[in-house]
């Protein structure tokens, strides 16, 4: 497993999830199946495999 963050748009608001994975298109349906019951459009805006020893963070630099 490789752990991901996946950046999206939500409802006009941007948000960050990090989850393990197998691959990153498998982070990304993980994510939307999350959001699926939700009536607003899910939008995907980044894809990122955090590196052994790499920190997880958000955009607005907090840890994830």
């Amino acid at each position: 497993m490789n752990q991901y963050t996946v950046r999206y748009q939500l409802g006009g608001e941007e948000q960050t999830d990090a989850l393990e994975a197998d691959t990153a298109a498998e982070a990304v349906r993980i994510v939307e199946e999350r959001h699926f019951d939700e009536s607003d459009r899910f939008e995907l805006i980044e894809v990122h495999l955090v590196e052994a020893g790499e920190e997880s963070r958000t955009p607005e630099g907090q840890t994830a």
